[in-house]
């Protein structure tokens, strides 16, 4: 378990990579597993824990779908699980990193608010930078193009949640 965990440790530090991964359908469950309880406990502090579950398994959704279009697309599906296993944890590693400054930004006058703000913006930027570390090994892509693909993918996600799950969106006035 320990080496698992510094595996994806080693990811998003930049020193490993996706093909690192292990093949295993049960790591990819297990990760898929904690990628969800965590994304969950992230959407739960901010709105109602059925629409968080429901925003958790969108996110899953559309990362399963970006990842084989994205490999589809360079004739490698075969790097499927290693990818999206990759993704997953490394994704779930940042989250967790991010919950407590997400927790400190929704007390109201927190003093270490725009502190928490910084720190989840430069997780918001690491995270973007790992998924494309991630998808240059996973596509044999350069890094420019990655970091395109990168941020293609982070702005999908975000508008996809924005349009599914904002309050207007589900008809709900404030």
């Amino acid at each position: 378990m320990f080496d698992i965990l510094k595996l994806f440790c080693d990811i998003t530090l930049f020193r490993k990579a996706p093909q690192d991964v292990p093949f295993s359908p049960l790591l990819t469950r297990f990760t898929l597993i904690a990628y969800a309880v965590i994304s969950f406990l992230m959407l739960f502090m901010g709105s109602r824990w059925f629409s968080s579950l429901l925003q958790m398994a969108a996110d899953v959704l559309f990362l399963m779908m970006f990842v084989r279009v994205s490999l589809a697309w360079v004739h490698k599906p075969e790097r499927y699980q290693q990818t999206f296993c990759a993704m997953l944890g490394t994704d779930a590693l940042i989250t967790l990193y991010a919950i407590p400054a997400a927790a400190v930004m929704l007390i109201p006058n927190a003093s270490l608010g725009i502190l928490a703000l910084l720190l989840i913006v430069g997780l918001m930027l690491w995270h973007w930078a790992v998924i494309a570390h991630i998808l240059s090994h996973a596509l044999g892509q350069n890094l420019g193009f990655s970091l395109g693909l990168a941020l293609l993918y982070v702005m999908s996600a975000y508008m996809l949640s924005s349009l599914l799950f904002s309050p207007a969106a589900s008809g709900v006035a404030h």
